[in-house]
């Protein structure tokens, strides 16, 4: 590719340097204007990288370069003031449609899109934040169960209309929001408690699942008959590609959301518009964790800017002491104390870690039945052990290790009886209850006289908290003999090992977090040193004004 004749630009993509989309994409926006300077090119080139990589907005001043990319940052800078105006539009105040592609607030420069999903959130939080709570809760003695920063926490979700819930994996987060909703309603006054709404949401189905599980256990039967829990998807009425199928209203006194870093921008906007001023709203999520796969990291964001809030530090995950030291050097990004925690295996060559892998996996789970298996004793097992690769392509990505796993036990076939094959849904259902994400084992009865392997009618699903379901009823799924770590977020594993396979740095500090808080008591990890490093040294936290905006918005 040859852009307008920007012969560095050019020598930059071919060095590496710059993505060939991003600068195309330069060179199409500014086919709409007479300006063809390589600098405003370079600028529009690295903002178009910035906003790939999930960021919202782009502060050229603040970014820190690689050395080897210096020059095009230099050349980047000076075109930031030189944008025709044609395609530039600079905000005064929180506009909420801009009507050019680039807009810019201060030293921030967002796309319109980008822009639009942060006034939208910023608006609504805005709006929730400064109304009263409508529903007055009397307070009542806390149970000596919860820690003082529990404690703290309730009290904070019940004076607040907006508040958050900010801790690791084993410090009680959930059973903190137990507490609360058991708090709400022997606060109230018996008409008042029959009419109290509450609602339950997270982004995964299993999160939704785990949350329902503990809140249910202190309600009686006639408080669950205000109690609606869903996954933000369901709730919103959200088709597949995030569109919504109609605006919604969530009607409730009380909205508890896990998973909260989970949230992209353009979800946590939809959420907030659909919630009704005077709702107490608890946010509670772990802000160490990889952020959401599309744009933004507004939890984090909202910690930064002081919204009401409490950390729970006190772990009681005491299985593997060093695991939870190893997780809080990663987030202190000290590369010298990771390094001295564990030592990273060189990765070995695809066959022989395919081999290792294997061993492992036919270890853990048992893969053969003669009979069909007590279904508890299958889900144990895949809560014993769990591969965890940061990479879906590739020798060492998830993709190429379930296959190889899948076609070596589909060798060992018996004659007869019943293959157990842990699996992962991929696709909400809401008719069956089972989300993406949901894990469960497949039990497919060996029939030897079939050489395809295709469903049948004996065959069927297991999943927690539910009955068997008909193989052919289920909705999408991948064989989840390893899993992605993004994947893995909101499980926990007795022994986890994990794959880095070069690249995996790009995801930065959260995914090595993220895997390693997923173990209660053992860790394996196959990786270079070097990867290892280059992911600590390196944040995937999403940039955004919110933090900014906010600020301005309480002077």
């Amino acid at each position: 590719m040859h852009a307008r004749g920007w012969t560095y630009l050019n020598s930059c993509v071919s060095e590496g340097l710059l993505d060939p989309v991003d600068l195309i994409y330069a060179e199409r926006l500014l086919a709409q204007t007479d300006c063809s300077l390589e600098e405003v090119a370079a600028f529009l080139a690295l903002m178009m990288g910035s906003f790939a990589e999930g960021h919202l907005c782009f502060d050229i001043e603040t970014e820190s370069a690689d050395p080897k990319a210096q020059r095009l940052f230099d050349l980047a800078r000076r075109g930031k003031d030189q944008i025709p105006k044609k395609i530039h539009h600079i905000l005064e105040g929180n506009e909420t449609m801009p009507l050019k592609p680039i807009c810019s607030f201060g030293r921030n420069f967002y796309f319109q899109k980008s822009w639009v999903d942060e006034t939208r959130f910023l608006q609504e939080f805005l709006r929730l934040l400064q109304a009263k709570p409508h529903v007055d809760i009397e307070p009542k003695p806390l149970s000596s169960l919860l820690n003082a920063e529990q404690q703290q926490a309730i009290q904070l979700a019940i004076s607040s209309s907006i508040s958050l819930i900010i801790g690791g994996p084993g410090t009680g987060k959930t059973f903190t929001a137990k507490h609360l909703v058991k708090q709400c309603l022997e606060g109230l006054p018996q008409e008042k408690r029959k009419k109290f709404r509450i609602v339950l949401a997270a982004p995964t189905g299993k999160a939704v699942t785990h949350l329902e599980k503990q809140i249910g256990s202190v309600l009686e039967e006639e408080d669950r008959k205000s109690l609606r829990s869903g996954t933000l998807h369901a709730l919103l009425q959200l088709r597949e590609d995030g569109s919504q199928k109609t605006e919604m209203v969530l009607l409730a006194d009380l909205i508890i959301i896990d998973e909260c870093s989970m949230i992209d921008a353009k979800l946590y906007g939809l959420l907030f518009s659909a919630i009704l001023s005077g709702t107490r709203v608890v946010l509670i999520g772990d802000k160490e964790q990889l952020p959401a796969v599309d744009a933004g990291s507004f939890f984090a964001d909202l910690i930064d800017a002081g919204c009401p809030a409490v950390t729970l530090k006190l772990s009681k995950r005491v299985e593997n002491v060093q695991l939870a030291e190893l997780a809080e050097s990663i987030c202190r990004a000290d590369v010298l104390e990771v390094m001295q925690s564990f030592s990273p295996f060189m990765l070995k060559q695809p066959d022989a870690l395919q081999k290792s892998l294997f061993e492992m996996v036919n270890a853990a789970y048992p893969a053969f039945y003669e009979t069909p298996p007590d279904p508890q004793e299958l889900l144990t097992c895949l809560e014993s052990f769990r591969i965890l690769s940061c990479l879906r392509q590739g020798p060492f990505g998830v993709d190429a290790i379930n296959r190889f796993l899948y076609q070596s036990f589909q060798s060992q076939l018996p004659s007869s009886g019943w293959w157990g094959i842990p699996i992962m849904i991929t696709r909400n259902d809401y008719s069956s209850q089972l989300y993406n994400g949901d894990a469960g084992v497949l039990m497919k009865k060996i029939d030897p006289s079939s050489k395809k392997m295709k469903l049948g009618k004996e065959d069927y699903a297991v999943f927690i908290d539910r009955k068997p379901i008909p193989a052919l009823a289920l909705p999408a799924f991948e064989y989840a003999y390893c899993l992605s770590v993004h994947k893995s977020q909101g499980s926990e594993y007795d022994r986890i090992m994990l794959l880095v396979p070069e690249g995996s740095e790009r995801f930065g500090k959260e995914i090595l977090y993220t895997a390693v808080t997923r173990a209660r008591k053992g860790l394996e990890v196959h990786a270079e040193q070097e990867t290892i490093e280059k992911m600590i040294r390196k944040s995937s936290r999403r940039i955004s004004g919110l933090a900014q905006r906010l600020a301005i918005d309480h002077r």
